[in-house]
């Protein structure tokens, strides 16, 4: 449109998340980042009309698009994120999970309770909890495993899965069906 919402990289790459109308005008946008290579990889909404990104970054990220600060630090290479925004693009949560080798999140999905489920990979050992005083350790037993992560609404820690062989094995997405189950 004729209007202008400039987002400036804070580094290499950067995370954004938009809003257009159903007209396609630009409503909001906003972006976080740090130095290193940061992506999102996947988006979704609740019934609430609470956005949900997941992906990677490296380094530290202020993850509050606003005047606030939530800072969240890389274990090593990349880590996984999952960050939560209202409907308006205010900050609600962001949490990040993973170990020192390269971690990241392809897939996301929210259930009708608002249960936020991710998927990706992982390489090494790394802590899929977010919580920092916590730790869930899972080992991939190749190159890479596919991991699944569930938090609740208020991005606490419910459970992790992880699977594969012997050599690179991740998932690139992850839907739910109208009874909660998980592909």
């Amino acid at each position: 449109g004729s209007g202008v919402s400039n987002l400036v990289s804070n580094g290499s790459s950067d995370i954004f998340v938009a809003k257009l109308n159903s007209s396609g005008d630009l409503l909001w946008a906003r972006g976080v980042g740090g130095l290193g290579l940061d992506s999102s990889n996947e988006a979704a909404l609740d019934a609430n009309g609470n956005v949900y990104i997941t992906g990677s970054f490296v380094q530290t990220v202020d993850f509050d698009p606003g005047a606030g600060v939530n800072n969240l630090t890389s274990a090593g290479n990349n880590d996984v994120f999952v960050a939560k925004v209202d409907s308006t693009g205010g900050f609600v949560w962001a949490r990040a999970f993973g170990g020192l080798s390269g971690d990241k999140a392809y897939g996301l999905a929210v259930d009708a309770t608002g249960n936020v489920y991710s998927a990706g990979y992982i390489a090494g050992t790394a802590d899929l909890d977010p919580n920092p005083t916590a730790t869930a350790n899972f080992t991939s037993l190749g190159f890479n495993d596919i991991f699944l992560s569930k938090l609740n609404s208020a991005g606490t820690f419910v459970w992790a899965k992880t699977f594969g062989g012997g050599t690179q094995d991740g998932a690139r997405g992850v839907s739910l069906d109208s009874s909660g189950n998980i592909f």
